[in-house]
């Protein structure tokens, strides 16, 4: 089994709210799966309310690039 780590608290705290660090998780699993990038974004920006999308949505791209 494969074992990976990111420090999502590390990244979270670099895009302003720490409070974003399971969505910061979320993007850094999604880039080891099967489904397109762009199902997960949508996702987001379908479930989260509208003032917390930007902020997600960076979070989210933070972990998938890191």
């Amino acid at each position: 089994k494969n074992v990976l780590t990111i420090d999502a608290m590390k990244y979270a705290d670099e895009i302003g709210n720490n409070k974003v660090a399971n969505v910061v998780l979320i993007g850094y699993m999604a880039k080891h799966t099967d489904i397109y990038k762009d199902i997960w974004v949508d996702a987001i920006k379908n479930t989260v309310p509208q003032k917390f999308v930007e902020l997600n949505v960076k979070a989210f791209e933070s972990g998938y690039n890191h």
